[in-house]
């Protein structure tokens, strides 16, 4: 049953993903979508950072240690977690003011994006700490809440008018 869950989980959220980029495909120009695809490389490229500082080595030393002690582990990789994120996330507040006058679009999509990844890296690291305690149904709870809100961010934007555009409204829920 693990296994089927793990599938199910990992499914949910690379077709949300997909479900995504085939959205803002149809919904925004070229022009638009490459300032997501510059965007969104610079998640990957913040996100590989984040990934090798926090979470593969959770998955070495939190498979490791006793489930008494695996908590206060995690809320410890919690804490390091906000002390990269944080400063990232100003860095890419800067980095927005830095390009507003030359794209306001970028600014935009960037703005978004420091807003939204601390947590949406948070999300990262909470759902790979229920993989390395065997708990890939809490994986699969959480990444539909995950995908709920992509959902709902994406019909408020189709159902109404919304003050955030496509791009913005990409990086809360990526």
């Amino acid at each position: 049953m693990p296994l089927v869950l793990s599938v199910l989980d990992q499914g949910l959220v690379s077709g949300a993903h997909f479900g995504l980029n085939v959205v803002l495909a149809r919904w925004t120009s070229p022009a638009e979508y490459g300032v997501f695809a510059v965007t969104f490389g610079i998640f990957l490229l913040l996100s590989g950072l984040h990934v090798a500082l926090i979470l593969e080595p959770m998955n070495v030393f939190g498979a490791a240690r006793p489930p008494a002690e695996l908590g206060r582990y995690v809320g410890s990789l919690v804490l390091a977690h906000i002390a990269l994120t944080v400063p990232l996330a100003l860095v890419l507040a800067a980095a927005a003011l830095g390009v507003r006058g030359r794209s306001g679009a970028l600014a935009g999509s960037i703005a978004a994006l420091a807003a939204a990844l601390p947590l949406l890296l948070l999300q990262w690291l909470l759902r790979q700490a229920c993989y390395v305690q065997t708990r890939p149904d809490l994986a699969l709870r959480g990444s539909l809440v995950y995908v709920s809100t992509l959902a709902g961010v994406f019909a408020l934007e189709v159902l109404g008018p919304v003050a955030v555009s496509p791009l913005q409204a990409a990086f809360p829920a990526v």
